[in-house]
């Protein structure tokens, strides 16, 4: 992970254990507006983007949004969106940005035995933003006259790659003062977690479950894994937990199957240095697991063969699992990737376009349909269904790449280059849409015409955006 997120990461979170909950309009609001923190989080996100660890992985980060989003409709955002995502780390961490974003580690995915201890640590972060605390530790530090906490807001809410390098250097001014705020804030977010967790159907007793895996067999220490580090944990955190866990009702919690797919799908594809030891794991596991923890096992052995490009192999692992859950996007899925990228996209695109017309609500599905269809020689098809699901859900940024690539197989360089533009356009990366929409132009035919008008116009807006930016950061 880079160092600007390794920042991030480690950023503490603090308060004094007596302060209120804030009210909109104070020190923290002042400090810190909704604005503000949507540009910061808005910061975030294109960087994270650009990072390699990112994954950028269209099912696993529908079921991570989805599972956020059970549980951020119980929370009091007050508007605030929530966005999750995944990077490629072993080190058990997760941690919340403001702007609603919430990032998790692989390697804390892969230690949750279940959804709802992954569901745990997903309700405490969203606590810790429905709750403010970010703008709330700043303007503690505000009002004790700390240094690090102009120089966070001078380095983020301006924005940019030099604004990123400062909060590492005032991070460290951050951390030197963490013990003295950090634990009052990680309560109250442990509390307000527990009841998001009752209220979104899951276990309550998760968090303290999970809290006993970071504790480990050798007690707490400082040398426990990051997220003791970034959430300092205490034995009085521990038994509060369990307190207010055992005052809500004993329910049944079943286990996920979902749940038991991502994180096969994660360990075989995104957390092993070498296929042969994903492979071996999920051998093992076959043969020591049942019901949906071996599907899950069996599953994970057939990406795991993909990865290490034995497809014949992989097909007669995923084989089983087609015939005995035809209806199960994730094998189906598997499988139409496997026959892509082995040189068969006319059975790829076949396989999607049977399994978006019976799961249409599953919108990531068209993005995989695309790539099918233009590895197939059919990028008209492609582009067709591309734009009709940008029309339906501008959200899904991603798919002006495939438009844009649908646009080059058909010779259609304007047309391509104003796709490549909106793509940047909407990740906030606004020089490179500029750039994109002037090799739009110079790629054009006519100097009049829709094309043309409408590339011009969009550059106009954009050029009028940055120079907006620049003012204000002069």
């Amino acid at each position: 992970m880079s160092a600007v997120l390794a920042a991030w990461a480690a950023l503490p979170l603090a308060a004094d254990p007596n302060e209120p909950l804030p009210e909109l309009g104070d020190s923290a609001e002042r400090l810190l507006s909704p604005t503000q923190e949507k540009r910061i989080g808005d910061q975030f996100r294109r960087q994270l983007f650009s990072d390699p660890t990112y994954i950028g992985d269209l099912e696993v980060n529908t079921y991570m949004g989805r599972l956020g989003s059970q549980i951020a409709r119980n929370a009091s955002l007050r508007g605030m969106p929530i966005s999750v995502h995944l990077v490629r780390n072993p080190v058990l961490n997760a941690f919340a940005v403001p702007g609603g974003h919430i990032t998790f580690h692989t390697g804390l995915i892969l230690a949750a035995d279940d959804e709802n201890e992954l569901a745990a640590v997903m309700a405490h972060e969203i606590a810790h933003v429905s709750q403010r605390h970010l703008p709330r530790m700043v303007a503690k530090m505000e009002a004790g006259r700390l240094p690090a906490a102009a120089a966070i807001l001078a380095s983020i809410v301006v924005g940019g790659q030099t604004g990123l390098a400062g909060l590492t250097v005032a991070n460290a001014a951050l951390l030197s003062h963490q013990l003295s705020f950090t634990r009052s804030f990680e309560r109250e977010a442990d509390a307000i977690g527990i009841k998001l967790l009752t209220d979104s159907g899951f276990d309550p007793t998760a968090m303290a479950r999970f809290f006993g895996k970071l504790q480990g067999p050798s007690g707490l220490s400082d040398e426990g894994p990051e997220y003791l580090r970034t959430h300092p944990l205490s034995y009085t955190r521990i038994a509060e937990a369990e307190n207010r866990s055992s005052t809500h009702s004993p329910g049944d919690y079943p286990g996920s199957r979902a749940f038991f797919l991502i994180r096969a799908k994660i360990r075989a594809l995104y957390t092993a240095s070498n296929p042969r030891e994903a492979i071996k794991h999920f051998t093992d596991q076959v043969a020591n697991t049942s019901g949906d923890q071996k599907d899950a096992a069996v599953y994970g052995l057939a990406l795991a063969l993909w990865k290490h490009r034995q497809f014949d192999q992989a097909r007669a692992t995923l084989k089983p699992l087609l015939d005995s859950h035809p209806g199960e996007v994730a094998f189906q899925l598997a499988q139409a990737e496997i026959d892509r990228t082995s040189g068969r996209p006319a059975p790829a695109a076949a396989r999607y376009e049977r399994l978006v017309a019976a799961q249409p609500q599953l919108a990531y599905l068209t993005h995989y349909q695309a790539e099918a269809l233009i590895d197939n020689g059919e990028a008209a098809d492609a582009k067709r269904i591309v734009r009709r699901q940008l029309r339906r859900h501008k959200e899904m940024y991603t798919l002006y790449r495939l438009l844009a690539k649908s646009n080059a197989k058909l010779g259609m360089m304007p047309e391509s280059h104003q796709a490549e533009a909106e793509y940047y356009a909407a990740l906030g990366e606004y020089p490179e849409a500029i750039s994109a929409l002037k090799l739009a132009l110079q790629a054009s035919d006519s100097k009049e015409g829709y094309l043309y008008n409408s590339v011009s116009a969009r550059l106009s807006e954009l050029e009028k955006i940055v120079h907006k930016q620049l003012l204000q950061q002069q």
